[in-house]
């Protein structure tokens, strides 16, 4: 099996944070965007960009490795959802304070960081506009989640997982037939309310019909329209 590329570091044109940079005029050659746009330095594993409680509005933007957006339900951490390189996490806060959820580093790291006070100072208005467009991507992502929790069976949950997964690396232009899993296995059944063992017999079973190939994280995807068909998913609605 040819080994699939990591989703290393986004293109600025793929991330959902472009249009408000672009909007604004934002470029790094004008200097402008170190302004607005706050990059921090590079994040281990378990490090905290929100912490839920905080009152601090902010607009998090990951441009390689996976933040987490995690909630801690009687004393067990639960995975809400998951953000890869080009999506955004953190965008409730602008909404409501203090921020419900933990925004939490997966793996090593690099993020963009967008409070508040730097949005209300852009002089463009249309900014505001481009906010909208990008929170409704976001909101139609997190349709995925009611869609897999509902799903009956343990193969429907994951195979529209691994779906929904490919939708969003082709939303950003990255390769999507053939992926690392950006959740280990344990972490990809916190997410779908399964248990390990579960997802773990679920992706040899898909591997066994040909559906999937599967080594260790790394995925292809063999038959879309058959794991489509499998979760009861119009395959030419897949973001839907």
């Amino acid at each position: 099996m040819t080994k699939a590329k990591t989703a290393a570091a986004v293109e600025c044109h793929h991330c959902e944070l472009f249009p408000i940079c672009q909007t604004a005029g934002l470029e790094d050659s004008s200097g402008k965007i170190d302004q607005i746009v706050h990059r921090r330095d590079p994040l281990k594993r378990g490090d905290v960009v929100i912490k839920a409680g905080q009152m601090e509005s902010m607009i998090i933007a990951v441009q390689s490795g996976t933040l987490s957006s995690q909630v801690e339900l009687d004393g067990k951490r639960t995975i809400l959802d998951y953000h890869i390189p080009g999506e955004l996490a953190g965008m409730e806060t602008l909404g409501t304070t203090p921020a419900p959820y933990d925004v939490v580093a997966l793996d090593r790291a690099n993020v963009c960081r967008i409070t508040l006070p730097s949005l209300t100072s852009m002089e463009a208005a249309p900014t505001l506009m481009n906010i909208l467009k990008t929170v409704g991507l976001y909101l139609c992502r997190r349709h995925w989640l009611p869609r897999m929790l509902s799903a009956n069976k343990a193969e429907q949950r994951v195979a529209l997982f691994l779906l929904g997964h490919s939708e969003r690396l082709r939303q950003h232009g990255l390769e999507n037939m053939a992926y690392r899993l950006p959740l280990s296995q344990q972490q990809v059944a916190q997410y779908l309310g399964l248990a390990m063992e579960t997802v773990n017999r679920t992706l040899r079973q898909l591997q066994n019909r040909e559906l999937i190939e599967i080594h260790a994280r790394q995925v292809r995807l063999l038959d879309p329209a058959g794991l489509a068909q499998l979760s009861q998913v119009d395959a030419e609605r897949l973001a839907g």
